[in-house]
């Protein structure tokens, strides 16, 4: 096995160990809360990761079969994986990019899409897919965080440069990505334009609690979720100093207490039209 293979395969261990229960599981709360989904059918999840939903949706259905797609083959071995542990026969995992799905039109009585950690501008692309393989009058449901996901991290990274002095720097480039998270009423729209009828939204926040910068800064959700992503923005040659600001700023906040992040997490459920 390559070293490329190699790390491809821890990442999604990392994946099925943090995200997939402290992240995705959240999101599927809300789903089996507010989303009425069938008994019998053929059913559809985009985008899911390791497979903890398609088994359990699987487990639960009368009749018909439940498929999973994802990108990361990684992923999916785990899932395949855990549906032969669960004896599952009602279920199966497909390899496939969410905005080009390799399955016919009108093929699904229930989709779900989970654009959780997709990029915003992605999401009027998936969810054209998801309407298109979703027969008529079918449920879809969409899940994804909305604007001000985060915005507590962003908030002590933004003083972090600027005491680094590279706030201008860095910032152009940054914020563009802090920003395009749509509101919920701009996603229901992109959905709504899409084909999603009858659409309907269910909010929460999301909250994980921080004993220390370090706890955070090591945090595998964190990284995976917003930490990586935004530190690779930043010039190696400063990128000790911007950490080193954050761990001052954030322990500064902490003061024997806990620094919170908080996600607002949407799931729009609605009928193609």
């Amino acid at each position: 096995m390559s070293a490329e293979q190699e790390d491809r395969r821890e990442r999604a261990f990392q994946f099925d160990l943090f995200v997939s229960t402290d992240w995705a599981e959240r999101f599927d709360a809300i789903v089996a809360e507010h989303v009425d989904l069938p008994e019998e059918g053929r059913l559809l999840e985009i985008n899911c990761g390791t497979g903890d939903h398609v088994v359990a949706l699987a487990s639960s259905l009368k009749a018909g079969e439940v498929v999973g797609t994802d990108v990361d083959p990684e992923r999916l071995k785990l899932a395949r994986a855990k549906a032969l542990v669960a004896k599952s026969e009602k279920c199966s995992f497909v390899e496939a990019d969410p905005r080009r799905l390799v399955f016919n039109d009108d093929a699904f009585d229930c989709v779900v899409l989970d654009a959780s950690l997709e990029s915003p501008d992605s999401l009027a692309a998936m969810a054209s897919e998801a309407l298109r393989v979703a027969a008529t009058t079918a449920s879809v449901a969409v899940k994804l965080p909305t604007r001000g996901s985060f915005d507590e991290f962003f908030s002590v990274l933004w003083e972090a440069l600027h005491d680094v002095g590279i706030a201008d720097e860095v910032w152009a480039r940054l914020e563009p990505i802090v920003t395009s998270r749509p509101g919920v009423q701009e996603a229901v729209g992109v959905l709504r334009s899409a084909g999603l009828r009858n659409a309907r939204s269910h909010t929460t926040k999301e909250e994980w609690r921080f004993e220390s910068a370090r706890a955070l800064l090591d945090s595998p959700l964190a990284n995976f979720l917003f930490i990586e992503s935004t530190l690779d923005m930043v010039p190696e040659s400063r990128r000790a100093s911007v950490v080193g600001a954050l761990e001052r700023i954030i322990d500064r906040e902490v003061d024997g207490q806990y620094f919170t992040v908080s996600a607002k997490a949407l799931v729009v459920a609605g009928r193609k039209s």
